[in-house]
């Protein structure tokens, strides 16, 4: 991987990671309207971005899907199903 491949993919990853840390002080602080959606759908859209990162690094789909990104991708699954049940407790319609 070039440097710049690897500089725009530590990018990317951070962005994630941000996007996740802002949702969950939102959930922490009892806001499940927006902006918690549009987070969440951006971190989405930034999970399919690191796919191609990888896959343009030359990182072949199967070691994507066990070693990085399906992990992640699980996990990011089971957070959002984990916001959906919290805001039905609290009241709040899913989006």
């Amino acid at each position: 991987m070039t440097t710049d491949r690897s500089n725009e993919l530590d990018g990317t990853i951070r962005a994630f990671i941000a996007a996740l840390a802002d949702a969950r002080r939102l959930v922490a602080r009892g806001e499940f309207g927006e902006p918690l959606p549009a987070l969440l759908d951006y971190a989405g859209v930034l999970l399919d971005v690191i796919d191609v990162q990888l896959l343009e690094a030359g990182l072949p789909p199967e070691s994507r899907d066990s070693g990085v990104t399906g992990p992640l991708r699980e996990k990011f699954e089971h957070l959002l199903l984990a916001l959906k049940v919290s805001s039905l407790r609290h009241g709040v319609p899913p989006q």
